[in-house]
């Protein structure tokens, strides 16, 4: 009797780590963690993927002795957590960017909507293609990989067994700094027909002062700027293909990290 209540207590615990970890990835990722996405079935995917992980994983407990390791294993498993889901982010989070930079040189700085991600006003330009990438993300199985993201993750990072380096702090500024490049290469083709069209404006003002190019020149920019972003919608897929397909090595490179 002492034996399977034992055995109980380690298999309850490696469920409760489990269940942390991919909480947290359901909460921090693209698309599951939507605040469209309500609480309640977010709580259910956590227990049932949870649940099939104990069951088809082999795991041992950690070496918990007090109740301050519990809540310090419990608090790594949630940090890989958070660092799975914000890798799939931070592609969306350039997405918007791009969006809001093209935006506001287009003159839509006062044009803003409510992102229902996370309630907040962003650019007309942005939104636009941030529904872009998340159907490109769905065409191209993203979730499907976020998903496989948290079985492997059981097979290199152990329940319990985080081991938290200073070079993971280090490796996460410099995918902000790449997701501030991919965001500069999204919006380079409407940004150089911008300003191309503002060297024309000022040969206009310059021959024809008769004119009132600061007027005429504002809807001509959002015309021509939302012509290039037509034009350029292909060179956008062809990006965020590249960076979706690489999410994986994204997510290996942080389990490498993270590994014990």
């Amino acid at each position: 009797m002492e034996a399977f209540l034992a055995q109980s207590q380690e298999r309850f615990l490696v469920f409760l780590l489990i269940l942390a970890r991919v909480g947290a990835i359901f909460v921090f990722s693209p698309l599951f963690g939507s605040r469209s996405v309500p609480a309640q079935v977010k709580a259910g995917l956590s227990l049932i993927v949870a649940a099939l992980l104990a069951l088809s994983l082999r795991l041992s407990p950690p070496q918990v002795v007090t109740g301050l390791g519990l809540l310090l294993a419990v608090g790594g498993e949630v940090l890989i957590g958070i660092a799975v889901g914000y890798v799939g982010t931070l592609l969306f989070e350039a997405v918007q960017l791009s969006g809001e930079i093209v935006g506001l040189q287009m003159g839509f700085g006062i044009v803003n909507v409510i992102d229902p991600l996370t309630s907040a006003q962003v650019s007309l330009i942005g939104q636009f293609k941030f529904l872009m990438a998340v159907l490109l993300f769905l065409a191209l199985s993203g979730h499907r990989v976020i998903v496989e993201a948290m079985g492997r993750s059981f097979e290199i990072i152990p329940p319990g067994g985080m081991v938290f380096e200073t070079a993971l702090g280090q490796h996460f500024i410099g995918m902000f700094g790449q997701m501030l490049v991919v965001s500069v290469k999204l919006a380079a083709p409407v940004l150089v027909a911008l300003l191309l069209a503002s060297f024309a404006e000022g040969i206009i003002a310059r021959t024809v002062p008769q004119i009132n190019i600061f007027i005429v020149g504002f809807g001509i920019r959002i015309a021509f700027g939302l012509f290039v972003l037509m034009l350029s919608i292909g060179f956008f897929v062809l990006v965020m293909t590249k960076q979706f397909s690489q999410l994986p090595i994204y997510l290996q490179e942080i389990f490498q990290y993270l590994a014990p």
